[in-house]
């Protein structure tokens, strides 16, 4: 019980840590995360109709960080990543519990040129449809949730955190405590994991692509 308790002291203290170090990052700052339910592209092809389906949409993650600018050796910054999660109120074997949905996207590199770098991260329909309160509209749904960009080391280089369809307005020190609550070792909450899909695995794959930094392709041994 000891150890328990101290695992999840431990993880309370890296949130509250992660969280300060958004605000303080000295590696990608401006992080913004701006999420909306929408549903997939509509693609018009000759003999093929294309339509969506209703209460389909998907929970977007439209995302932008700036990087510093440095050149030589330092231009580039291989393996990057960027972790997200979001919490939303589940049904599951006939109970309320708190759902915690992670994803990541790694990617083979970044350039800091200095300049605002864009990305996409989507969390699919079914989700919504398997573990969402019945009856509701799925674009309805009130989520929380954060990104955190790590390096290869796990050195934190930002990351932000954002909110969809709350009552009120919600702070980002609220969503940082909810994290600490739900993501513990010794939390209740439902546990849904790689289900935050990056780019190259949403509808949006072929959209603006040059736009976008390279995601590292995945090699199966």
């Amino acid at each position: 019980m000891k150890v328990k308790k101290y695992l999840f002291f431990f993880c309370c203290l890296l949130t509250i840590a992660a969280s300060e170090t958004f605000a303080q990052s000295a590696a990608f700052t401006n992080v913004q995360v701006k999420a909306k339910f929408q549903q997939s592209p509509a693609f018009q092809v000759s003999n093929y109709s294309a339509s969506n389906q209703a209460n389909c949409e998907w929970l977007v993650l439209n995302i932008s960080y700036l990087t510093p600018n440095k050149t030589g050796e330092s231009a580039w910054l291989d393996d990057v990543s960027i972790e997200a999660e979001i919490l939303f109120m589940a049904d599951y074997q006939g109970r309320k519990v708190m759902a915690l949905v992670n994803g990541k996207t790694l990617y083979w590199s970044v350039e800091m040129n200095g300049k605002t770098h864009q990305e996409i991260m989507v969390v699919p329909p079914d989700i919504f449809k398997r573990y969402a309160t019945k009856g509701i509209v799925h674009k309805s749904i009130p989520v929380v949730g954060r990104i955190i960009f790590y390096s290869k080391s796990r050195s934190i280089l930002g990351g932000a955190y954002f909110s969809v369809n709350q009552s009120g307005t919600i702070s980002d020190k609220e969503i940082a405590a909810m994290f600490e609550k739900y993501n513990g070792p010794v939390s209740n909450s439902l546990k849904i994991e790689n289900m935050i899909f990056p780019r190259d695995k949403s509808p949006w794959v072929d959209i603006q692509c040059d736009s976008y930094d390279l995601i590292k392709p995945e090699i199966k041994k």
